[in-house]
């Protein structure tokens, strides 16, 4: 049941790895620990404020992920890699709306995305890495699900 679940988990978030608003749900929570980022780190420069979003919505998996991983919970850690390739897919997609800022709900404020890569002088290669992000998602789902399927019976 477990490699079942796994393999259903990875289609989903293979087929809307381009539209992760398609998850209503996962996407209202991601957007809560994104702007969470901002916030925790609003007392810092501006070009950390601004990368602390995506940032910490990609490292709050990741501390689920080996927070299980150290529990033994394999399977577990799976599922948090299947939450970090989602959140790969949300910052793959805000990144590649930087050039465009066509994302609802940035009513005038600043799009992280747009700021960085300007600060950085990356504008040009918004492209290639929003889709670095997503090949990253892609790689993610694949080793979670892959993982999962060996480990599946390791756990109760």
């Amino acid at each position: 049941m477990k490699r079942a679940a796994a393999v259903v988990i990875a289609a989903v978030l293979l087929l809307n790895a381009q539209r992760p608003e398609a998850l209503g749900p996962v996407m209202q929570l991601t957007f809560y620990i994104h702007e969470a980022g901002h916030l925790i780190f609003s007392m810092f420069p501006q070009f950390i404020y601004i990368a602390a979003g995506s940032v910490f919505q990609c490292v709050v998996p990741i501390v689920a992920i080996a927070t299980a991983w150290r529990k033994g919970a394999l399977f577990s850690a799976c599922l948090g890699g299947f939450w970090l390739s989602y959140n790969l897919f949300y910052v793959a997609m805000y990144a590649k709306d930087a050039v465009d800022m066509v994302l609802p709900g940035l009513r005038g404020e600043i799009h992280d995305w747009n700021y960085m890569l300007d600060e950085l002088g990356l504008f040009g290669a918004t492209p290639l890495i929003a889709g670095a992000i997503l090949t990253l998602g892609i790689l993610v789902t694949l080793a979670s699900a892959g993982l999962a399927v060996l480990v599946a019976d390791e756990e109760v």
